[in-house]
């Protein structure tokens, strides 16, 4: 309800200050309270950020992160000097307001809509900068379209003021405009001051607050200050009474958000208006001789055009004239809600802090008024009664009818209470959680509609989070985000966003309370070694290529990365536990295995010089009988790593290493293939002679100094040839390890899958990527090779077969030997092979062998010029390369 050009004479200037607000509470005998018109701090922190306005106009919506926080920060240093806040939200804009201001500042929003709609709709872009300039369209026309008008935020926005200012802090929803109902609560005097940026509460009779800082300094301004000095220094200083109905009339004339201003009329010309409008003692005359002398004098347009001037006929000039009485009336008579206590003894200051009171429609100067005189004259312009029935007539429990003026007022009361808002008829609820199909709850933000707002229309926060909730790093620049998440969107419609109580970040974890104990478990128990062995074979399904590549997909780096975790030494099966004691509230009736261990992640090994691993879960649901069911995978199954919520590398090779202990002891015969497994009777591997022939854990060895020769075999040595002869004697083995792969052992998992069809070519995901007509940057490929690779499917079919791999990784190991046919490289080996080279160092065999070669090298450059180095003597150089020669 800002008065043009008002404010320069209220105040000199934004940084004019002229007390603080601990000076201000300090003078007050009783504890200050605040109003503050909430509508201006949040569309002022909306256009603030970008993101801000990017997440309002999101599809479907969320919530919008960060504004929230930089609203209560704004309003910190009224609660940092000991004030109480009573925050004001705005109501219905009343139609006189809309007939007006609103038309003037809103009137062109469906055009600005629809040309948003267009923008969102262009596709055909030879280049990024055209895309990029389509962005910035749409940027500057939402900026134009921001507004508040969700109940899901203000329900945000109440809660979190409630928590943060807790004790000092009431949140007030008007009928209609914030500005009167601010005023309601001044003159009822349950509020001592406004804050506000805006000169329309100053001409509604209340002491304000302006240019308030961070550190407390602000320019307090008192109405009666305004009347008795200001103004008359300001404005007029001729023998002019001001009063509040004198200063009604100025507004009018000025131009308000009631009314428009008669072209040529200004603030200089406002000292001859108040003489026009008041007698030779400075009093205001009477209505008639008022709006005679506002007629014949003031509505006489100047400085315009001819064509604007035509428009001010008489028939013009008699509608302003009626919006003039309507508009000073609304200075006067604003609607807003009353207070009334329910205990007449107390207070209405403290009825409203207490909350013992009730509320009703009026004037917030509270005089008595009807807003339809026995004439059929309305008084502001509008009934506010009707207004209010119409915005709750889409309400079930309302019925406009016009005899319901108690669930109105009981509509009132919640408005008031900001439970329910006027603005739109709807509850102040918090935005429905977003599920998605297994009704588990994701992040809002984690599901964008990107055929309703395209993904150049997003800001990098936006999509950066979006990608996040898949598991994906975003790359640096905004050009390779929106790349990224469209060649996401279009090429992996599968790839879902983890469910809210498994996001941390960009990383996955699980809520202990997913797995506890049994009702009649009194400790967790749990079997580790030789116990846990047995029971792994018991239990433990055997599983082939087809049933792994259903559960796990293509995802070909991961498969390497699987058998580099396995081969390794990421595992020690010290750290392997089983126990039947735990349950999920998800699965209640269903009988549990959970299997845990420990792994080394793939490039750090120690975390603030502690030896750092991943907390690996695996569950499997069994029979009554204890025979394999099912596998439960996340959120039961998980890893610790930032892919943890899917099987990862790390998951998937707790997998495979379970099958290899399960089957440890499959037998062979003298060709060196299996024939059976071990329940026909043979004595099995025990846990002790598993643990000696895996791989020593790699936290062992990674500390020890490795003999460059014994890692790296030179040809010709003795350690090759034994491997080429191992590797000879034992070819068929691939064949085997193929066939324990597909369904050769007993019990093995039936898949719907086909056979997979290994290839030998992988189809990289930049192709994939051009295919979609998507480009992904050169520079940042690595990067987002590891981003994707552990999530999509980046090839066209799995080339790595890792239960086969894994088959030919058993046969080998059991005689100590790789999957390449090396010998295995253990701890105490690297130990021993440093003390031998150490003694054969100190052996006279070993000196005889240097010396000699030393000799030999000295023979060979006997007759090399080496000073012809140093002097540069190209006589010399080329005499030494004939000698050489």
């Amino acid at each position: 309800m800002g008065v043009n050009d008002l404010m320069k004479k209220i105040r000199d200037g934004e940084n004019h200050c002229n007390t603080t607000l601990k000076r201000l509470i300090k003078d007050t005998p009783e504890q200050i309270i605040v109003g503050i018109d909430m509508s201006i701090t949040i569309i002022k922190m909306i256009k603030r950020n970008p993101n801000h306005i990017d997440q309002l106009f999101t599809e479907p919506k969320r919530p919008v992160h960060g504004l929230i926080d930089s609203i209560c920060n704004a309003l910190d240093p009224i609660y940092k000097n000991e004030g109480v806040l009573v925050c004001v939200f705005d109501g219905l804009p009343g139609s006189l307001k809309k007939n007006h201001a609103h038309l003037s500042r809103y009137g062109k929003n469906e055009e600005k809509k629809r040309e948003l709609e267009e923008l969102y709709k262009e596709d055909d872009f030879d280049s990024f900068g055209e895309e990029l300039a389509n962005a910035v369209k749409v940027a500057k026309l939402r900026k134009e379209l921001v507004s508040f008008n969700r109940p899901d935020l203000l329900y945000d926005l109440k809660i979190e003021l409630e928590k943060r200012f807790e004790g000092r802090i009431y949140c007030v929803g008007a009928p209609f405009e914030a500005d009167h109902q601010l005023a309601a609560l001044f003159h009822q005097k349950i509020i001592d001051l406004v804050w506000t940026n805006d000169n329309d509460l100053c001409c509604l009779g209340c002491d304000v607050i302006l240019n308030l800082k961070s550190d407390g300094r602000c320019l307090h301004v008192k109405f009666d200050d305004l009347l008795k000095t200001r103004f008359p220094d300001k404005i007029c200083k001729d023998n002019i009474k001001w009063s509040k109905e004198l200063l009604s009339h100025v507004c009018c004339f000025s131009g308000c958000d009631f009314i428009e201003r008669n072209p040529g009329n200004s603030m200089a010309k406002i000292p001859d208006f108040l003489k026009s409008i008041t007698d030779t003692e400075g009093n205001l005359m009477d209505d008639v001789a008022l709006y005679n002398a506002v007629k014949s004098r003031w509505l006489i347009p100047t400085n315009v055009s001819n064509e604007a001037k035509a428009k001010w006929t008489e028939g013009y000039k008699e509608n302003h004239l009626k919006l003039w009485k309507y508009a000073r009336n609304m200075f006067l008579f604003g609607p807003a809600s009353i207070v009334t206590p329910n205990n007449s003894e107390i207070s209405i200051r403290e009825a409203f802090i207490s909350g013992n009171y009730t509320t009703h429609l009026s004037a917030y100067s509270q005089r008595s008024i009807e807003w339809i005189n026995s004439r059929s004259e309305l008084l502001i312009g509008y009934d506010p009664a009707r207004e209010l029935r119409d915005a709750f007539a889409n309400r079930e429990d309302f019925t406009p009818s016009g005899d319901d003026d108690e669930v109105l007022n009981e509509l009132l009361q919640k408005s008031f209470k900001l439970e329910v808002w006027c603005k739109n008829g709807e509850d102040i609820i918090p935005l429905p959680k977003l599920m998605d199909d297994n009704n588990r709850e994701l992040f809002h933000g984690s599901i964008l509609d990107f055929e309703k707002v395209p993904v150049r229309c997003h800001t990098k926060d936006t999509l950066s989070f979006w990608l996040s909730c898949r598991q994906i790093q975003a790359p640096t620049t905004m050009r390779d985000v929106i790349n990224l998440v469209k060649f996401v969107d279009k090429q992996c419609p599968d790839l879902k966003p983890i469910f809210k109580e498994l996001m941390r970040g960009s990383s996955g974890w699980i809520s202990p309370e997913i797995l506890k104990p049994n009702a009649d478990c009194i400790e967790v128990r749990y079997k580790t070694r030789q116990d846990a062995l047995e029971t792994v074979r018991e239990i433990f399904p055997n599983i082939s290529d087809n049933f792994f590549t259903e559960i796990f997909h293509k995802r070909n780096g991961t498969r390497k990365r699987i058998h580099m975790h396995l081969e390794g030494g990421s595992f020690d099966i010290n750290s392997l536990r089983v126990t039947h004691d735990l349950k999920s509230e998800m699965i209640q009736d269903a009988k549990l295995v959970v299997f845990t261990i420990g792994c080394a992640p793939s490039q750090k090994l120690k975390e603030k010089g502690k030896e750092k691993y991943y907390d690996l879960t695996l569950v499997i649901e069994v029979n009554d009988d204890l025979s394999f069911k099912k596998f439960h995978f996340h959120p039961l199954s998980r890893c610790g790593c930032p892919n943890g919520c899917i099987i990862c590398a790390h998951l998937g090779a707790f997998l495979v290493l379970l099958l290899i202990l399960k089957n440890f002891d499959v037998k062979i015969d003298k060709d060196s293939g299996p024939i059976e497994d071990s329940s026909s009777g043979s004595t099995p591997y025990s846990y002790e002679d598993i643990k000696k022939l895996l791989p020593t854990p790699v936290n062992e060895v990674s500390s020890k100094p490795l003999l460059a020769s014994h890692a790296f075999l030179l040809n010709g040595s003795d350690k090759k040839k034994k491997q080429n002869n191992f590797n000879d004697r034992t070819k068929r083995r691939k064949e085997f390890a193929k066939e324990l792969a597909s369904n050769l052992l007993p019990g093995t998992l039936q898949t719907l899958a086909t056979d997979i069809q290994v290839s030998s070519e992988t189809s990289s995901i930049e192709e994939q990527a051009r295919s979609q007509g998507i480009v992904l940057p050169e520079e940042n490929e690595e990067l987002l090779e590891y981003a994707l690779e552990g999530i999509l499917d980046a090839t066209d079919t799995p080339t790595t077969p890792v239960i086969e791999i894994a088959y030919q990784w058993l046969l080998n190991l059991r005689e100590n030997r790789t999957r390449t046919g090396q010998e295995m490289l253990r701890g105490e080996e690297i130990d021993k092979a440093l003390e031998d080279e150490a003694q054969y160092r100190e052996c006279k065999m070993y000196k005889a062998v240097m010396i000699e070669r030393q000799e030999r090298f000295l023979a060979l450059t006997k007759k090399f010029n080496y000073s012809s180095i140093d002097s540069d003597d190209e006589d010399d150089t080329e005499g030494s390369d004939n000698d050489r020669g």
